[in-house]
């Protein structure tokens, strides 16, 4: 018997991914037309997608409600007028090309060049030489008005390294977004405010930066390598949602972030051309890794791809649905004893599912390998995946039957099945899934009864998205309208 291994240090959730009612592009042009339009991004609900988008709106509404108050109060003599509103929408950015060239400077300018130097970076950015609006020019005047002597040389190279990335990932057109808009929000940025004070930057108790969330804000252009100052203590990277174009060499910015645990970039324009770009394989701490719904191609099973996943032996949670993967699944991902989420779907792989023999995976707790070309049969050894709550393998090729054993899945909740080619009856061992809540096994080959033990569990469940599915009819289920809570 496995063992149940202890997640209890782990966040397992499964409503905030498990939306089979949304739909995403599908298309390479799907996506492009969706951040060209500007539409509501794909997980965003109508009001809420509202809301964001026409925050500028809704600032500008509620700065023009407070200056009319304001009128109106002093009209009437009993106020003043208030202070000007600050909608923390764009930092008040003082740029001066001159000051770049004043001798007063040259004490940044020796400590930046130091910096690129130690790090491997051309300081060649720092001359002019590609004019004076390159973000590392525009950041180097900024520092230069916000120069401070008594400023420690980490906090300068922190604020240096944070301005660089604004103005890397704010108003930057690509081909992709060719009139891009200004960040939504942007905090207290570039201000003399701590950096640990700005929008989206969150430090530990030494003021060092351990996080920076800036997903959902417009973000366009690319990781700026200069984010290297900030590899010592950088864990967690949130830039989800965004208009960020990256293509094969600028993932050499990440290379240096080898503490990095936590990288979420999905829903963006990454661009790879044979799997897992080979730079993520510096990522050594990552344990979470979000890359779905961008433009990654490719064989996934290539040689450098098993590489990258074999140097992160931390990784707990894997995401790249819907983009144009091709290829086997991984075969190292069958090692990963640490991986507890797998979300590979709607992708263009094709491969089988050997790589849920070998014992170690045990901890996994969803997986979703959906609208791939899965082949063969589901193996006996998946019953021994005690800590799986939610797996779903629809929309492909699955051939056999249900196995038994996945009545020793004690830890199931959801399982999609639907729109395979399986055949036999659903077993009756699936009625000591007692915490079970989703059974879809319609448009299959499927005949016999529907066990009452599993309508008893779906239907005795506390879940609001119960569901139990089937193809009712002569030589299919039979399953009756107070068992199946809908029938094929």
């Amino acid at each position: 018997m496995s063992r149940v291994p202890d997640l209890s240090d782990l966040d397992l959730q499964l409503e905030d991914v498990e939306d089979y009612t949304s739909e995403y592009p599908t298309g390479e042009a799907d996506i492009r037309n969706s951040a060209e339009n500007d539409v509501v991004k794909y997980r965003r609900g109508v009001v809420t997608a509202f809301i964001f988008e026409n925050k500028k709106l809704v600032m500008i509404a509620g700065t023009a409600l407070v200056v009319l108050i304001a009128i109106i109060s002093i009209a009437s003599g009993k106020g003043s007028a208030p202070a000007a509103v600050d909608d923390g929408h764009a930092p008040l950015i003082l740029t001066d090309a001159a000051i770049l060239d004043d001798p007063k400077t040259d004490d940044i300018k020796n400590e930046l060049q130091k910096m690129y130097n130690n790090n491997d970076m051309d300081p060649i950015v720092l001359t002019g030489a590609d004019g004076d609006n390159t973000p590392q020019r525009r950041a180097l005047s900024w520092l230069s008005h916000d120069y401070e002597e008594d400023m420690d040389h980490a906090t300068r190279m922190t604020r240096y390294a944070l301005a660089v990335f604004y103005y890397s990932t704010n108003d930057v057109p690509t081909e992709e977004t060719p009139e891009p808009k200004t960040w939504y929000e942007a905090d207290k940025w570039l201000t003399k405010e701590h950096a640990c004070e700005w929008q989206g930057i969150e430090c530990n108790e030494r003021l060092h930066v351990v996080e920076i969330d800036l997903s959902r804000n417009n973000l366009s252009g690319k990781i700026p390598k200069e984010i290297t100052a900030l590899d010592e203590h950088l864990t967690t990277l949130i830039l989800s949602e965004n208009f960020i174009l990256m293509h094969e060499k600028d993932y050499d910015a990440l290379m240096p972030l080898t503490n990095l645990e936590t990288l979420l970039m999905d829903d963006n324009f990454l661009h790879g051309s044979n799997g897992l770009p080979t730079q993520f394989g510096s990522l050594v701490s990552m344990k979470k890794l979000k890359l779905s719904y961008n433009l990654f191609k490719g064989n996934m099973d290539s040689a450098h791809s098993n590489a990258v996943l074999a140097n992160m032996n931390q990784l707990t949670h894997l995401e790249m649905e819907a983009c144009y993967l091709t290829g086997s699944m991984p075969h190292h991902i069958g090692r990963m004893s640490n991986l507890v989420y797998l979300y590979m779907r709607r992708n263009a792989m094709k491969f089988d599912l050997k790589f849920l023999t070998t014992g170690q995976m045990t901890d996994l707790f969803a997986l979703w390998i959906d609208a791939n070309e899965i082949t063969g049969t589901i193996p006996s050894e998946i019953g021994l995946l005690e800590s799986m709550a939610s797996l779903s393998m629809t929309n492909s090729s699955l051939t056999g039957t249900i196995p038994s054993e996945m009545g020793n899945m004690s830890a199931l909740r959801r399982l999609w099945l639907f729109n395979n080619e399986l055949t036999g009856s659903v077993p009756v061992e699936l009625k000591k899934l007692s915490d079970l809540e989703i059974l879809q096994v319609h448009h299959n080959k499927l005949k016999g009864e529907m066990p009452n033990g599993v309508c008893e569990n779906i239907h005795n469940s506390g879940s609001d998205v119960k569901s139990l599915t089937s193809d009712c009819g002569t030589n299919q289920i039979s399953c009756s309208d107070s068992c199946c809570t809908r029938c094929f």
